[in-house]
């Protein structure tokens, strides 16, 4: 997968999330600047998350370790994170948000198989 940033405005960030090989779908997304995850290489993998109590995608690599519990999760605004990353499936760029995110989330989970890794690019266009 690869997650493409292409706006800044404020604290917000927009990108897009794109998966060229394993069929999980395409999805906006929306992190607060200054606690994104690095440009580069890192892991993603469905694991179970006590803080909301299901399973969400977890994001490390080597410089990003686990325990910093970097997910993948809904919300529509970047007061919805703390340096996670939300997903929806429709986007409004000139309000900063995103919706359809609960969608977004069940759909980007029921595709992804609890027992594979999966490598994630970030890259920065803005």
């Amino acid at each position: 997968m690869e997650l493409i940033r292409y706006k800044v405005k404020g604290d917000t960030v927009m990108g897009v999330l794109v998966d060229y090989n394993w069929n999980l779908g395409v999805y906006y997304t929306i992190e607060k600047l200054g606690r994104m995850i690095p440009e580069g290489s890192h892991w993603m993998q469905l694991t179970y998350s006590p803080k909301f109590k299901k399973d969400l995608p977890l994001i490390w690599s080597n410089t990003v370790h686990k325990n910093r519990g970097i997910r993948v999760h809904s919300g529509n605004t970047v007061k919805n994170t703390n340096g996670c990353i939300l997903i929806g499936n429709t986007a409004d760029l000139t309000l900063l948000k995103i919706t359809n995110s609960v969608p977004a989330v069940t759909q980007l989970v029921k595709a992804m198989d609890k027992s594979c890794i999966y490598s994630l690019f970030v890259r920065n266009e803005i």
